[in-house]
């Protein structure tokens, strides 16, 4: 982080992506255990919709899901853990964006199949006519399982990295969709009055 000026909110949803890390990481701690088995049970956790009257820390969460999850990836080794439809595991995006959820049920494929599930001796399991209406699944290579490697996910830097996730580093990347300022050494002097610099950066950020 550069410089000692930090954005309260995007600090705080890097705070929050942690968590949804954790949870997509399949990470066995005891809250990331408790999510699972209470809040999101046998649904996807990035199309799960906030029920009525859950905690404002939840529906936080589920908020900022849009936001973080174009920088997770998955790295593709037994393909058990990835979810074909919802998690990013190629260059593309998740397929969810492209594929409707009736054409998924109604060929048969479940909506948490993982990869492993729809690969078959390195090629497709699903219809030969997707690559004509969803185009595409033309530009996805087949992954290579490999039995015994289990799937890695990596958080994509912006500057196009695959690095493991930091609260820092993710704070950084987040800040970059931010405008840079040029103002705020005139305004931070030796005189200043720090709460009247905070009111023009929360005015200025509104």
């Amino acid at each position: 982080m550069d410089g000692w000026v930090i954005s309260l909110k995007v600090m705080n949803s890097a705070f929050v992506s942690k968590h949804i890390w954790n949870l997509v990481s399949g990470r066995s701690s005891i809250w990331a255990k408790w999510v699972r088995t209470c809040l999101v049970e046998d649904m996807n956790f990035w199309t799960i919709r906030p029920r009525d009257g859950c905690s404002w820390a939840w529906r936080k969460i589920l908020d900022c899901r849009k936001q973080i999850r174009i920088y997770m990836t998955f790295e593709i080794g037994n393909g058990t853990k990835a979810s074909t439809w919802h998690d990013r595991w190629h260059e593309m995006g998740p397929l969810d964006l492209y594929i409707s959820k009736r054409d998924i049920i109604s060929n048969g494929f479940r909506d948490d199949s993982t990869v492993a599930e729809i690969v078959d001796v390195n090629w497709w399991k699903w219809p030969l006519d997707w690559f004509g209406k969803y185009p595409v699944l033309n530009s996805i290579q087949c992954p290579e399982i490999r039995n015994g490697v289990m799937d890695k996910l990596w958080w994509i830097s912006k500057d196009g990295d695959l690095v493991n996730f930091s609260t820092s580093g993710c704070y950084d990347d987040l800040l970059s969709h931010y405008p840079e300022v040029h103002w705020t050494a005139s305004e931070w002097f030796a005189q200043r009055i720090p709460r009247h610099f905070f009111c023009l950066v929360d005015g200025c950020s509104v």
